[in-house]
Protein backbone atom coordinates (compact mmCIF):
# COMPACT_ATOMS: atom_id res chain seq x y z
CA UNK A 1 0.00 0.00 0.00
CA UNK A 2 1.46 3.29 -0.98
CA UNK A 3 0.63 5.98 1.01
CA UNK A 4 1.04 9.90 0.32
CA UNK A 5 3.68 11.37 1.99
CA UNK A 6 2.42 13.54 5.59
CA UNK A 7 -1.17 12.48 5.40
CA UNK A 8 -1.76 9.72 7.25
CA UNK A 9 -5.37 8.37 7.91
CA UNK A 10 -6.82 7.94 11.50
CA UNK A 11 -5.92 4.17 11.30
CA UNK A 12 -2.31 5.03 10.20
CA UNK A 13 -1.97 7.03 12.86
CA UNK A 14 -3.03 4.52 15.66
CA UNK A 15 -0.95 2.06 14.05
CA UNK A 16 2.24 4.60 14.59
CA UNK A 17 1.20 5.20 17.85
CA UNK A 18 1.21 1.25 18.64
CA UNK A 19 4.41 0.84 16.86
CA UNK A 20 5.99 3.74 19.03
CA UNK A 21 4.45 1.90 22.10
CA UNK A 22 6.40 -1.15 21.35
CA UNK A 23 9.01 0.42 20.11
CA UNK A 24 10.34 3.39 21.79
CA UNK A 25 10.44 2.10 25.85
CA UNK A 26 13.14 -0.75 23.96
CA UNK A 27 15.06 2.57 22.42
CA UNK A 28 15.07 4.06 25.71
CA UNK A 29 16.37 1.16 27.68
CA UNK A 30 19.22 0.51 25.55
CA UNK A 31 20.22 4.16 25.04
CA UNK A 32 20.01 4.22 29.07
CA UNK A 33 22.68 1.57 29.09
CA UNK A 34 24.80 3.00 25.78
CA UNK A 35 24.42 6.94 25.94
CA UNK A 36 27.48 8.75 26.47
CA UNK A 37 27.95 11.88 28.22
CA UNK A 38 28.08 14.10 25.24
CA UNK A 39 24.83 12.64 23.43
CA UNK A 40 23.05 12.94 26.49
CA UNK A 41 24.10 17.08 26.70
CA UNK A 42 22.89 17.22 23.42
CA UNK A 43 19.48 15.56 24.27
CA UNK A 44 19.56 18.26 27.02
CA UNK A 45 20.27 21.04 24.39
CA UNK A 46 17.29 19.53 22.08
CA UNK A 47 14.72 19.95 25.58
CA UNK A 48 16.22 23.50 25.81
CA UNK A 49 15.15 23.93 22.25
CA UNK A 50 11.64 22.30 22.79
CA UNK A 51 10.82 24.17 25.86
CA UNK A 52 11.39 27.34 23.76
CA UNK A 53 9.32 26.25 20.80
CA UNK A 54 6.64 24.80 23.40
CA UNK A 55 6.31 28.37 24.34
CA UNK A 56 5.95 30.13 21.18
CA UNK A 57 3.29 27.57 20.27
CA UNK A 58 4.51 27.12 16.95
CA UNK A 59 3.32 23.22 15.63
CA UNK A 60 6.27 22.87 13.57
CA UNK A 61 8.90 23.77 15.57
CA UNK A 62 7.90 21.68 18.42
CA UNK A 63 6.97 18.70 16.09
CA UNK A 64 10.95 19.38 14.64
CA UNK A 65 12.37 19.76 17.91
CA UNK A 66 10.32 16.51 19.41
CA UNK A 67 11.41 14.39 16.41
CA UNK A 68 15.37 15.83 17.14
CA UNK A 69 14.47 14.96 20.88
CA UNK A 70 14.04 10.99 20.36
CA UNK A 71 16.67 11.05 17.04
CA UNK A 72 19.11 11.86 19.80
CA UNK A 73 17.70 9.36 21.89
CA UNK A 74 18.17 6.09 19.22
CA UNK A 75 21.19 7.83 18.90
CA UNK A 76 22.27 7.19 22.65
CA UNK A 77 21.90 3.04 21.52
CA UNK A 78 24.64 3.29 19.16
CA UNK A 79 22.39 0.94 16.96
CA UNK A 80 22.36 2.63 13.72
CA UNK A 81 18.92 0.44 12.68
CA UNK A 82 17.04 1.39 15.40
CA UNK A 83 17.65 5.44 14.99
CA UNK A 84 16.08 4.55 11.01
CA UNK A 85 12.97 3.08 12.88
CA UNK A 86 12.80 6.29 15.45
CA UNK A 87 13.15 8.40 12.36
CA UNK A 88 10.24 6.54 10.15
CA UNK A 89 8.04 6.42 13.34
CA UNK A 90 8.57 10.38 13.56
CA UNK A 91 8.52 10.82 9.78
CA UNK A 92 6.09 14.01 8.79
CA UNK A 93 2.08 13.51 9.28
CA UNK A 94 0.10 16.42 9.05
CA UNK A 95 -2.27 14.60 11.36
CA UNK A 96 0.77 13.89 14.06
CA UNK A 97 1.33 17.63 13.66
CA UNK A 98 -2.70 18.33 14.31
CA UNK A 99 -2.70 16.88 17.54
CA UNK A 100 -0.33 18.69 18.65
CA UNK A 101 -1.45 21.84 17.76
CA UNK A 102 -4.14 20.99 19.19
CA UNK A 103 -2.55 20.04 23.03
CA UNK A 104 -3.67 22.14 25.77
CA UNK A 105 -0.58 24.08 27.77
CA UNK A 106 -1.01 22.12 30.31
CA UNK A 107 -0.96 18.43 28.30
CA UNK A 108 2.38 20.85 26.59
CA UNK A 109 3.62 20.99 30.23
CA UNK A 110 3.25 17.39 30.95
CA UNK A 111 4.82 16.84 28.09
CA UNK A 112 7.55 18.49 28.74
CA UNK A 113 7.95 17.52 31.85
CA UNK A 114 8.52 13.79 31.13
CA UNK A 115 11.23 14.90 28.64
CA UNK A 116 13.25 16.10 31.79
CA UNK A 117 12.75 12.77 33.68
CA UNK A 118 14.10 10.87 30.77
CA UNK A 119 17.04 12.54 30.64
CA UNK A 120 17.57 11.99 34.29
CA UNK A 121 16.72 8.79 34.04
CA UNK A 122 18.74 8.29 31.41
CA UNK A 123 21.53 10.01 33.59
CA UNK A 124 21.10 7.24 36.13
CA UNK A 125 21.38 4.47 33.53
CA UNK A 126 18.09 3.14 34.50
CA UNK A 127 17.01 1.36 31.94
CA UNK A 128 13.41 0.31 33.90
CA UNK A 129 12.36 4.27 34.30
CA UNK A 130 13.83 5.26 30.97
CA UNK A 131 11.67 2.46 29.42
CA UNK A 132 8.51 3.32 31.93
CA UNK A 133 8.12 6.92 31.12
CA UNK A 134 8.38 6.53 27.73
CA UNK A 135 5.84 3.76 27.20
CA UNK A 136 3.52 6.29 29.59
CA UNK A 137 4.87 9.09 27.30
CA UNK A 138 3.41 7.25 24.38
CA UNK A 139 0.18 6.32 26.19
CA UNK A 140 -0.35 9.88 26.70
CA UNK A 141 -0.08 11.53 23.67
CA UNK A 142 -2.41 8.47 21.87
CA UNK A 143 -4.86 9.47 24.65
CA UNK A 144 -4.24 13.43 23.05
CA UNK A 145 -4.74 12.16 19.99
CA UNK A 146 -8.05 10.32 20.83
CA UNK A 147 -9.29 13.18 22.77
CA UNK A 148 -8.23 15.80 20.54
CA UNK A 149 -8.51 14.13 16.83
CA UNK A 150 -10.24 11.03 17.11
CA UNK A 151 -7.84 8.73 16.35
CA UNK A 152 -8.79 6.08 18.36
CA UNK A 153 -6.18 3.89 19.83
CA UNK A 154 -5.57 0.24 18.60
CA UNK A 155 -6.81 -2.94 20.88
CA UNK A 156 -3.22 -3.26 22.47
CA UNK A 157 -2.65 0.61 23.15
CA UNK A 158 -6.77 1.24 24.39
CA UNK A 159 -5.77 -1.64 27.15
CA UNK A 160 -2.73 -0.30 28.28
CA UNK A 161 -4.13 3.22 28.00
CA UNK A 162 -6.85 1.82 30.71
CA UNK A 163 -4.35 0.59 33.08
CA UNK A 164 -3.98 3.85 33.65
CA UNK A 165 -6.78 5.32 34.24
CA UNK A 166 -6.33 9.43 33.98
CA UNK A 167 -2.31 9.01 35.52
CA UNK A 168 -0.44 8.62 31.89
CA UNK A 169 2.32 10.65 32.56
Amino acid sequence: MEESRGHDTVREMAERNEGSYLLLPIVAAQSAENIGVRLIDRLQQANIALSRSLLSGETTLIYDDVVSFFRILAQGTNNQYLVTVVEQLFSYSELLGTIITRLTQEERDRMFAQHVKLIHALRERDRGHAAEIVRRYILFYSYAAEKHCNVKATDLVFAAMQEFEGDLL
